[in-house]
C-alpha cells in the first residue's frame, strides 16, 4: 500500500482536481522504481533502463491496468463531483418537478418493436388498399398513443424533500383524473434503505448521485468511453439494488450528461424473451443554484417506446432544514380508511368507503334472523378486509354476519380470514379459467375451506336464498348480483366514465329477458358524485347515451 500511495503522486490532473492517476507514462514509472525499489540509483538510470525492462514490462501490462482502472473510478467520480459543488457537500434539497409535452423518441436511442416488426410482415403480403388502411390505422394510433401521454403528463407535479442527516426523501405527486374531474395527491416517505425509492431521487439529481457513489458501501467500475452528440463520455458503473448504472460524464465539462439503466422483459408479447432494453435519463441546461451546478431539464426516453418524458426542475432549499413532521411516515393505507351509510330501505343499507386509492361501495342486507348479507368487491390485503368486518359490526351491533358474497372470482383465500372469523359463508362465482381455478386449488388455506363448506365457488345459474347470479363476465371476473325482492342490482364499476362493456351487456340481457329491476348499487363511487342507488332509468340513460 505505500508504493501504491507514492505512486499516485504523478497523477494526472482530473477537470482541475488533482486526483489518483488515470494513466501512467515512462518517466513516472523510473521515478517510482528509483524511489520505491530497494535498489542501487544507478542501477535505475535511464540509460539503462533495459536491465529493468522485464520488471517495467511487467508493471505496465499487469500492474498498471488494474491500479489504473481502480483508481480512475474514483478519479472522475470525485473531478465531477468537485465540478458540481466546487467542494461543498449537498446535504438537503427541495425539488419541484413539472412535467412538459412529451417528443418522439429520437432514432438513435429507439430500438426495433416485435409488434411493429410482425405487423409490417403481415403488410407486406397484403392488398394495396389493405396496406393503405393499415397505414392510416398506424398513423391513427400512434396519434391515440400521443395524446394519451399528453394527458397522462399535463399537469403532473412531483416534490422531492430530503434529507442526508436524515437519511429520507418524501415524495408528494399531484397528478389530475380526468376520468374523474378532479386531482388525485400522494404522499410516500421512504429511507435510503429502499433501493429503489432512494434510486428514483438519485436520477434527479446528479449530485446526491455522485455523491452516493463515494459513500463506503457504494460500489463503482470505470468502464470506458462512449459518444453523445458528438462529445466523449466517461462510463462509470454503480451498483443499485440489483441493477449496474452506467453514468455518462462529459470528458471536456466533467458535467453528468445521464444515466443508464438496464431493464429486462422476460415475456415479451411478441416474440421469444428475454429482451433487453434500456432507461434512459439525459440532463441538460446546468445553472448555478446557490453555489451548485443542477440540471434544469431532464428527459427520460425508455427504448422500447416512441415517446420520451419530458421534465423541469426547480432547485430549493439547498443545504436547508426541515420540520421533523416532513419526514414523519404516513400512517398504513388501511388506517385511513372511514365508513359511512346510507339507508336504502328499512333492511338495506349502503356502505360507502373513502379515503382509499378507490372508493368502494358495500351492499348490506337484514334479514329477519338478525343475520346480515354483505356484498362486496374484493380486496387483498387482510387490514382492510378487518376494517371492513369491524364497521359493519359496529353499525349493526347484535347482528350476526352470516354470508358473504364476493363479486369476483376467487384466486386465494389466505388474506379473508377476517370474513371467516366471523362464520360466515364466503360465496365468489367459479371461473371459467383452468389457470384461475388451479391458483385457488394450490392454496392449502383454499382446499381447507372448501372441504369445510365455508368457501362455496358457483357457476351460473345461481339462485340462494333471495340472492341470484344473473351473468358473470369472464373479461373482469365479475359477476352480477340480482336480488330480486329488492328489484336491486348490485354491479362491478361505477358511474364515472363511459359504460363499461359489462355494462352495455348487462342492459341488453336486462331487456332480453325482461328481468324486472328498479335500482342498482355500483361497487365503485365519485366522493361528491350522486348518492345510491342509481334508478334504473338513469342507467338506460347512461347506456343510450354512449
Amino acid at each position: 500500500m505505500a508504493a501504491m500511495t507514492n505512486y499516485s503522486r504523478f497523477g494526472k490532473e482530473v477537470g482541475g482536481v488533482q486526483e489518483e492517476p488515470l494513466y501512467y507514462d515512462l518517466s513516472s514509472l523510473i521515478q517510482w522504481f528509483r524511489k520505491a525499489m530497494p535498489l542501487k540509483s544507478t542501477f535505475v538510470r535511464p540509460e539503462k533502463i533495459w536491465r529493468i525492462f522485464p520488471v517495467y514490462l511487467m508493471v505496465v501490462c499487469f500492474i498498471t491496468p488494474a491500479f489504473s482502472q481502480v483508481l480512475s473510478d474514483t478519479a472522475i467520480v470525485k473531478a465531477s463531483l468537485k465540478k458540481l459543488t466546487g467542494g461543498k457537500t449537498l446535504t438537503g434539497f427541495r425539488l419541484e418537478v413539472d412535467h412538459k409535452t412529451p417528443r418522439e423518441t429520437p432514432l438513435a436511442y429507439r430500438q426495433p418493436d416485435p409488434m411493429l416488426n410482425f405487423l409490417d410482415s403481415l403488410m407486406k403480403a397484403a392488398p394495396d388498399s389493405i396496406k393503405q388502411e393499415g397505414v392510416k390505422v398506424m398513423e391513427d394510433m400512434r396519434r391515440q398513443l400521443y395524446q394519451g401521454k399528453i394527458d397522462l403528463e399535463t399537469g403532473k407535479h412531483i416534490s422531492f424533500f430530503a434529507s442526508w442527516a436524515a437519511r429520507k426523501v418524501t415524495q408528494i405527486t399531484i397528478q389530475p383524473n380526468r376520468s374523474k374531474g378532479k386531482t388525485d395527491t400522494s404522499r410516500a416517505v421512504y429511507d435510503f434503505s429502499h433501493p429503489y425509492r432512494f434510486q428514483s431521487v438519485l436520477k434527479y439529481n446528479p449530485v446526491w448521485l455522485l455523491q452516493y457513489m463515494l459513500t463506503d458501501t457504494a460500489r463503482v467500475n470505470y468502464t470506458g468511453t462512449t459518444q453523445i452528440n458528438a462529445r466523449k463520455q466517461h462510463i462509470v458503473q454503480t451498483r443499485m439494488g440489483t441493477r449496474w448504472v452506467e453514468v455518462m460524464i462529459d470528458s471536456e465539462s466533467w458535467l453528468p450528461s445521464g444515466i443508464v439503466v438496464p431493464h429486462v422483459d422476460e415475456d415479451p408479447l411478441i416474440g421469444r424473451g428475454p429482451v433487453l432494453y434500456k432507461e434512459i435519463w439525459l440532463y441538460s441546461d446546468y445553472k448555478n443554484v446557490n453555489g451548485f451546478l443542477l440540471p434544469m431539464s431532464v428527459e427520460e426516453i425508455f427504448t422500447r417506446q416512441d415517446f420520451t418524458t419530458r421534465r423541469s426542475l426547480s432547485w430549493r432549499d439547498l443545504n436547508g432544514t426541515f420540520p421533523d413532521k416532513t419526514f414523519e411516515p404516513e400512517p398504513a393505507p388501511w388506517a385511513k380508511l372511514k365508513y359511512s351509510f346510507v339507508k336504502l330501505a328499512d333492511n338495506l343499507f349502503v356502505m360507502e368507503e373513502s379515503g382509499g386509492f378507490f372508493n368502494r361501495r358495500f351492499l348490506i342486507r337484514l334479514k329477519p334472523d338478525s343475520q346480515i348479507d354483505l356484498f362486496l368487491t374484493l380486496d387483498y390485503r387482510k387490514e382492510v378486509n378487518a376494517r371492513v368486518i369491524d364497521a359493519v359490526r359496529a353499525h349493526f351491533p347484535g347482528l350476526k354476519i352470516t354470508r358473504i358474497f364476493c363479486l369476483h372470482r376467487l384466486l386465494r383465500v389466505t388474506e379473508l380470514a377476517a370474513f371467516f372469523d366471523t362464520g360466515a359463508t364466503v360465496y365468489a362465482p367459479k371461473d371459467q379459467d383452468e389457470r384461475h381455478r388451479k391458483l385457488l386449488q394450490e392454496d392449502s388455506l383454499g382446499n381447507v375451506r372448501l372441504a369445510a363448506k365455508s368457501l362455496v365457488p358457483f357457476e351460473l345459474p345461481y339462485e340462494n336464498d333471495g340472492v341470484n347470479g344473473l351473468v358473470y363476465f369472464q373479461n373482469s371476473g365479475a359477476v352480477v348480483y340480482y336480488l330480486p325482492a329488492e328489484k336491486l342490482i348490485y354491479l362491478n364499476g361505477g358511474t364515472f366514465g363511459k359504460p363499461s362493456p359489462d355494462e352495455i351487456k348487462l342492459h341488453q340481457l336486462l331487456r332480453s329477458e325482461g328481468t324486472r329491476v328498479e335500482k342498482i348499487v355500483y361497487s365503485s363511487y365519485d366522493p361528491g358524485g350522486t348518492p345510491p342507488p342509481t334508478d334504473f332509468p338513469e342507467f338506460e340513460k347512461r347506456i343510450k347515451a354512449q
